[in-house]
């Protein structure tokens, strides 16, 4: 019996494709509220084999760097010494090879394989290229620059696309910039609040309509809240709130620390932007403890919509005084 790959892969077709080298930047909160340039340099290195069902991921620091394989200008990815080749020996210039592979006692078929000597071409080099010493490929040193534009979200990914490593017969994979953002001392980006508030329709969708998913439920899975609630809605709004965690949107959070006078009497302080620029922060009367003041249009940059922003979260801290004198304690009685 004979057998070919198609047979218990179900067919393919079309030409290979290598894998995408992902490379993590930190990045820092400035950087997505006023744009900066990040770049990555391929690093020469000796042009081993590189299997195609994997990615490959490399987690950097500065300077970034990720190994590149190209296809040897001499040979033209031929591997032979002035282009020039021979039948392969080993599969008779098929590019293919017959091998018997056992698939149960008793049951043995000979099947199809590419011969991994000539890579299928049927074709192998009379002398090796001086350039790659057969190899095919060669290290090459190449620097690729990634924009990154205002307002982009923190785990925003820029891909270049067949930029990866290259292998004779093999459609080159795309080169991935994975943006990772570092903890900012003074400020946090909120997360998308229409998603959150999908979560949460979603998760009171499975409260207020117990029997869509009773019918789903085994008896013994549903534990009633009132009557209404069960397990299963309970899980899955905790899982989509845990989900919406994790997406970033356009408005700012910040922590201001105000006196107890400040508080009391109102006051007026200069918050450092991003972009470097103070923003006047002023309340009048009395300041309740963790108050948020919203400042509109001085969030994040809108990506995509640079001219639009969003909004800046103040929540106000109170600094109580850790004790009072003769004086300030008899004042506040007379006050109060």
């Amino acid at each position: 019996m004979t057998a070919t790959p198609d047979m218990f892969f179900g067919g393919g077709g079309g030409r290979q494709r290598g894998p995408d080298a992902q490379v993590h930047i930190d990045v820092t909160l400035e950087d997505l509220y006023n744009g900066a340039e990040r770049s990555a340099r391929y690093v020469t290195q000796a042009p081993t084999p590189t299997p195609l069902t994997h990615s490959l991921t490399h987690t950097l620091t500065c300077p970034h760097s990720i190994s590149r394989k190209s296809i040897c200008p001499k040979c033209r990815g031929t591997g032979a010494k002035d282009g020039k080749t021979k039948r392969c020996p080993h599969c008779g210039g098929k590019g293919v090879k017959m091998v018997h592979q056992q698939m149960a006692p008793g049951f043995t078929v000979q099947m199809q394989q590419k011969c991994e000597v000539c890579g299928g071409k049927g074709v192998t080099y009379q002398h090796k290229c001086p350039h790659c010493h057969g190899h095919k490929v060669v290290p090459e040193t190449k620097t690729l620059t990634a924009t990154i534009e205002r307002g982009m979200p923190s785990d925003h990914q820029i891909r270049f696309e067949r930029e990866s490593e290259q292998q004779p017969g093999v459609t080159p994979g795309d080169v991935i910039f994975q943006l990772r953002q570092r903890k900012h001392p003074r400020f946090e980006r909120d997360v998308r609040w229409l998603v959150l508030l999908y979560a949460g329709v979603v998760g009171l969708w499975g409260v207020l309509v117990p029997w869509t998913c009773a019918k789903r439920c085994a008896p013994r899975v549903c534990v009633c809240v009132c009557g209404r609630a069960c397990t299963f809605c309970v899980v899955l709004f905790l899982l989509l709130c845990f989900w919406c965690s994790f997406f970033q949107g356009n408005d700012l959070k910040h922590d201001m620390h105000i006196s107890l006078r400040q508080a009391l009497l109102g006051f007026t302080m200069p918050v450092r932007h991003l972009d470097g620029r103070d923003v006047e922060v002023t309340q009048t009367g009395i300041t309740r403890p963790f108050q948020v003041k919203t400042l509109k249009g001085e969030g994040m940059p809108i990506h995509n919509f640079p001219s639009e922003f969003g909004n800046l979260h103040v929540k106000f801290h109170i600094d109580m005084p850790r004790k009072l004198t003769a004086e300030q304690r008899e004042a506040i009685e007379r006050l109060f």
